[in-house]
């Protein structure tokens, strides 16, 4: 064996390199910057075929408004900073705080999330329709599961 058979080869290293890329995120990075870059163009540009991609966004409603801050800090918690960036150029309104101070509230609450979810599943449409008739005060009937002739 040669001492030119030790160094690896330049399409080796390349493609030890675009391994290692592609498991730490390195394309999901790229295209998040990508998107923002776009946004930012898009949303200061006076062209007239970039105004329907320019944003228009206005919520007034406060669920809405936590949902946002939510997903702020989800992104914020998972160093997702190309997407928070593109969603601050798209809705410069955003808001600043998120009431979330640390990673391990915003996990909390994703967990509450989907345990909410998976108890949602499990129910009937019929269950949640005599519990939401239940809640607001409706008389609620009961239904046989046969049907009558």
């Amino acid at each position: 064996m040669s001492t030119g058979d030790l160094v690896p080869k330049q399409e080796d290293i390349d493609e030890m390199t675009k391994q290692v890329v592609v498991q730490n995120g390195g394309h999901n990075y790229l295209y998040a910057e990508y998107l923002r870059m776009t946004a930012n163009l898009a949303s200061e540009s006076d062209e007239t075929f970039l105004n329907h991609f320019q944003p228009n966004i206005n919520y007034d409603k406060s669920d809405i408004i936590e949902a946002l801050k939510y997903v702020m800090a989800y992104l914020k918690a998972n160093k997702m900073k190309e997407t928070l960036n593109t969603l601050r150029i798209e809705y410069p309104d955003a808001p600043t705080k998120t009431g979330y101070s640390t990673r391990s509230e915003v996990a909390k609450s994703w967990d509450h999330l989907n345990e909410t979810i998976r108890t949602n599943k499990r129910k009937s449409l019929d269950k949640k329709v005599r519990q939401f008739s239940e809640e607001i005060g409706l008389p609620v009937q009961k239904h046989s599961r046969k049907p009558t002739h």
